[in-house]
Parts: C-alpha cells; structure tokens; sequence
C-alpha cells in the first residue's frame, strides 16, 4: 500500500516546499491541507496533489478528513506564525497552534491509526499516536 502524507498549512511557505520535496523524492499520496481563504498560489503541483480542506481549529473537520484520507504520515505545519498577528490575535494564535496540534493527535488517537506525526519546530519524530 502506497504511503498517504497529510500536510497541514500546505499553502504556507515551508508546506509549499515540502510538498514539491515530497513530490521529487517519494511515490506517496500528498494530500495538502488548506483553509478556505488560504493562497493557493506557492504550490506548483501539476494535479499530483490532492487538496483537502482541513481547519484544524475545528476537531470535526480535522477528524473526518484523516478519517477519510487515513494518512500514515502526517507532516504539521498549520500554525499561527507571523509574530506581528500574533501579539494583535492572541487567542486566536493559541487557537491554532495549541488546539490545532491538539486536534490533529487526538483524531490520529481516536482512530487508532499508528500514523507518523511530525510537528513543525519539533526536533524529533513523535512516532505511533
């Protein structure tokens, strides 16, 4: 069975690159997790990558999505990251970074689907969820 790769925050700039890592260097299935408003416009993928929408401050959403797509790998990438919006949208910023992580674990874990899970500015691997 081929490898499913979930990426979160696909259409920011280290997802942007990621995907075009993935798409030179695995067989995978990449499937890009965008918001509704995102910019798609980073992302040069020639139709190899499925797009999903995936708030992941919003648990239902996120749960059904990895339900569907039942990843094996999971890189997270959403977040909240320009420090200017930050200090202006606090909780909004804690929304996304914290619960948004929170999210993504606990639909892995409710599925028990023994998924990889690499949370951005992590140093290592959490392993099987």
């Amino acid at each position: 069975m081929a490898e499913r790769i979930i990426v979160t925050g696909a259409t920011g700039f280290v997802g942007a690159h990621l995907i075009q890592f993935l798409l030179k260097n695995t067989g995978a299935h990449i499937y890009a997790g965008r918001r509704r408003r995102s910019d798609m416009s980073l992302i040069e993928n020639e139709g190899k990558v499925q797009w999903v929408e995936m708030d992941v401050t919003d648990a239902h959403n996120v749960l059904s999505t990895i339900k569907t797509v039942r990843p094996t790998h999971i890189f997270h990438l959403a977040a909240q990251s320009f420090v200017p919006t930050s200090w202006k949208s606090p909780n909004e910023t804690l929304m996304i970074n914290t619960m948004g992580t929170v999210n993504v674990l606990e639909a892995v874990k409710s599925l028990e689907l023994g998924t990889k899970i690499q949370i951005a500015g992590s140093s290592e691997e959490y392993g099987h969820v």
